[in-house]
């Protein structure tokens, strides 16, 4: 099976209009949602405006591009202190000293929103950096992590884990040169190495936290951090890149994710009893949605990636993975044509976008990272990805014209 370009790209024109009502409830982390959209249209090369009248429908605007800036922009805290998730809780002209932390900076959508400006070609010139940088590491706790915002007096509030701290590492990356010579960390690195470390469990895979079961989302945010803090390569990365590859435990853990498992055989024959016993049309009707339009496949060995131990295959994980294989040069060493197989023939959608398994339609967050996976791989019709930022290579790149980013010449 192919890879259908035309259609992923009418889907995400859509999701670009109009998103279904199940995310209604989603609407204050807008960011986030938005975020895949202009990264996935990116990936697929149709972000530039053209006005053939043959790819018009396949394309945004040059007035699209520049609604979407100047929204992001909107979600600036007034403070500088980062982004929030949607302009639901901006306060204007009734923000005070003592409500301000009704509409608190998040670090999250601060991540998604400098990335999302990258990919629109924007250069960073409204963003208040100096502030920013000033609230990061407020940010991050005694023991090295990282919330998602400030509360009362100051005090970090939100979770623990290690997504917050592939967040704060790639703010960092996007405002700092971490090769340039006059380079100063925006926190504390080696509290944040040493926490993430203790997130490694006996098996070589990284949990949420200390302690925690390992899993593929929080593996990949653990090394794309070390990445990003430029730990896994050149001065300063012994010791992280000792704790990662001994006995190769993390590498083997990730290709231990690899499964042929797609589908949960006892749950399928639960819904299907449940649907025999209640005669629900509409519960048919959401069935044969989410199942017959997929493209099926022939009888060759198909392989996706789970998440953890014993789960049946899940296409964010076959990014999840791929991408910390990517990032310590071990990708070769996964079978990526069965994982291929599996992304076009099991989880490609026939409306376009990917779903999360075999039983589900297309959402926002699956169908980007099944798009990114293929990137990895080298799929024809697909910008290559910097897997560490998880956005194209081409964005990643406009971080030149950003200008706290230029670099004096040689001459």
């Amino acid at each position: 099976m192919s890879f259908k370009k035309d259609k992923h790209a009418r889907y995400w024109r859509m999701c670009a209009n109009i998103l279904p009502d199940a995310y209604t409830s989603s609407d204050a982390s807008r960011m986030f949602l938005g975020f895949f959209i202009v990264a996935a249209m990116d990936l697929l090369d149709v972000l530039d405006t053209n006005e053939d009248a043959e790819v018009k429908k396949s394309v945004i605007t040059a007035s699209d591009r520049e609604g979407w800036i100047d929204w992001i922009y909107d979600c600036q805290v007034p403070d500088g202190e980062g982004f929030r998730g949607f302009t639901g809780t901006d306060l204007r002209d009734r923000r005070t000293n003592g409500n301000r932390r009704w509409d608190p900076g998040n670090l999250p959508n601060t991540f998604f929103a400098l990335s999302s400006l990258l990919i629109l070609g924007d250069d960073l010139a409204r963003v208040q950096r100096d502030k920013c940088l000033q609230w990061l590491p407020r940010l991050q706790r005694p023991d090295g992590s990282f919330g998602e915002i400030l509360g009362l007096d100051g005090q970090v509030e939100g979770g623990r884990d290690l997504r917050y701290c592939c967040c704060a590492a790639g703010i960092a990356y996007i405002f700092l040169d971490p090769l340039a010579e006059s380079y100063e960390p925006a926190f504390d690195e080696e509290r944040l190495v040493d926490y993430i470390l203790s997130c490694q469990n006996y098996n070589g895979g990284y949990g949420e936290s200390p302690l925690r079961e390992p899993h593929s989302g929080l593996n990949y945010c653990a090394i794309a951090t070390l990445e990003l803090i430029s730990r896994l390569k050149g001065p300063g990365s012994d010791r992280a890149r000792q704790a990662l590859n001994n006995s190769d435990r993390c590498i083997r853990w990730l290709l231990d994710r690899q499964t042929t498992v797609l589908y949960d055989e006892a749950q399928a024959q639960d819904d299907e009893a449940e649907d025999e016993q209640e005669g629900s049309f509409a519960k048919e009707g959401v069935a044969s949605f989410a199942k017959a339009p997929m493209y099926y496949s022939p009888p060759e060995q198909i392989v996706g990636f789970n998440g953890r131990d014993n789960k049946i295959a899940d296409t964010c994980y076959c990014f999840w993975n791929s991408g910390a294989l990517a990032i310590l040069d071990s990708l070769h060493m996964a079978n990526l044509p069965a994982v291929r197989m599996y992304l076009l023939n099991k989880v490609q959608h026939l409306i376009g976008g990917f779903a999360k398994d075999l039983e589900s339609p297309p959402d926002v967050m699956h169908s980007y990272l099944g798009l990114a996976a293929l990137s990895l791989f080298g799929e024809a019709n697909i910008k290559p990805i910097d897997p560490a930022l998880c956005i194209s290579k081409s964005a990643a790149a406009n971080l030149q014209h950003v200008a706290w980013r230029q670099r004096p010449s040689a001459s």
